[in-house]
């Protein structure tokens, strides 16, 4: 099957030529071919990132009814044939990965709403995990993101704490343990961990309502100031994907949209400049159910992924590999 959609090029940019970027960037008439996997039960997240460090991304995909997460393991080549499940407890989506205790292997972070916990999946180095561990969070977390807040090197919790009315950050020791939470903002929208001018210092990018907000952070971790991005073509916005598109080392961002004008449902890409604007690129038809994009299969063009659930039912992913 081929889909037709306004493709979204990933190539080196060469000079400052702003006009020249933006053509490279928003040429359309791509052309995508798509594989479907069979998934678990009401999936709720994925993400796409490489597991087990062997140079291919992965998919990660949370079900909620089966309670585990599923390891789709990338050859490089687009193709996903092999995968593993991880036991985690149930979750509405809220996960993340990074290196929590500073021992150089990749360690997941899970909500477990039932449970009023967060789950870690900690990593053996080799896209494996050694086994849950729970760490205690009351007031029904939802949605995780790991960000070194306060700059220190390690890496820190934001959640979403759904009885407390806020999103909490819980400032980390380096060794996999966390202070207690505290309220950083009484916004409840998903957050991702962004470096808007590729310093090396994170910042935090949230939807709320029809706006994205970037928080940029203080030395102890708190919200110093916050910027709202153009989303003016958008009645509403929701969860954002971060990926560097254009490989120049800046993160962009891909947004589900639903049109001002229209009322169509799409998708948009904000593209970034290395003084940490984000200017509002193109709009993807057809893929407005959220997913992620990134170069699955090393050919330098923009591939994406997205998952269709509903409840009590299996679920089905789609690849999409642009030609």
């Amino acid at each position: 099957m081929i889909w037709t959609l306004l493709g979204c090029w990933v190539v080196p940019i060469e000079g400052d030529d702003t006009e020249l970027e933006r053509q490279v960037l928003c040429e359309t008439g791509g052309q995508f071919t798509s594989t479907e996997l069979d998934g678990g039960r009401e999936t709720q997240g994925h993400i796409v990132l490489d597991v087990d460090g062997d140079g291919h991304l992965d998919l990660v995909f949370n079900n909620q009814l089966d309670a585990d997460m599923d390891f789709f393991w990338g050859d490089g080549s687009g193709s996903y044939s092999d995968f593993t499940s991880h036991s985690v407890g149930r979750s509405g989506g809220g996960f993340d990965f990074g290196d929590i205790d500073n021992d150089g292997d990749l360690d997941g972070i899970i909500t477990n709403e039932d449970a009023d916990a967060l789950v870690w999946l900690e990593g053996t180095g080799d896209g494996d995990f050694g086994g849950a561990s729970s760490i205690s969070q009351s007031y029904f977390p939802q949605n995780v993101t790991l960000a070194d807040l306060n700059d220190d090197g390690d890496l820190d919790i934001v959640v979403r704490l759904r009885d407390a009315n806020c999103t909490a950050s819980r400032l980390g020791d380096g060794d996999g343990t966390f202070a207690q939470s505290t309220c950083l903002t009484e916004y409840m929208d998903r957050t991702r961990r962004i470096d808007v001018r590729g310093d090396g210092r994170d910042e935090i990018v949230q939807n709320v309502g029809s706006t994205l907000l970037i928080h940029d952070l203080d030395s102890d971790g708190d919200i110093a100031s916050s910027t709202t991005l153009d989303t003016t073509a958008c009645a509403s916005v929701s969860s954002p994907s971060v990926y560097d598109l254009d490989r120049d080392g800046l993160s962009d961002i891909l947004v589900p949209c639903l049109e001002e004008e229209s009322g169509d449902l799409s998708m948009l890409f904000l593209h970034a400049d290395a003084e940490g604007h984000f200017e509002p690129c193109i709009h993807v038809e057809g893929l407005e159910h959220g997913g992620a994009i990134a170069d699955l299969n090393g050919d330098g063009l923009a591939d994406y992924v997205h998952s269709e659930t509903c409840s009590f039912c299996d679920s089905i992913h789609t690849v999409y590999l642009q030609e």
